[in-house]
């Protein structure tokens, strides 16, 4: 998440899924106030943004090893249906 008035190091997935953990747990305190409700709200928006961008560039570099049908391997890109 890169954001010219406050840049921060753009995090990796599992480090991403952990914040979005933190966010959640953080909205659903009673005592938080608006604002800060509306400003973890855009965070979480972005950093799910940012890991399904991860998640999708990871699948596209995925490749899947077969055996032919001599033995040889053969190297076929992965193809993954997501329901939901």
């Amino acid at each position: 998440m890169r954001n010219e008035d406050n840049p921060r190091q753009v995090p990796d997935f599992e480090t991403g899924i952990k914040r979005l953990e933190e966010i959640v747990a953080a909205l659903e305190e009673k005592e938080i106030t608006l604002e800060t409700s509306l400003a973890l709200f855009r965070d979480g928006v972005e950093l799910v943004q940012h890991c399904t961008a991860l998640l999708d560039k990871a699948e596209q570099q995925m490749e899947l090893l077969l055996q032919g049908p001599q033995g040889e391997l053969q190297v076929e890109s992965a193809s993954f249906i997501v329901e939901g």
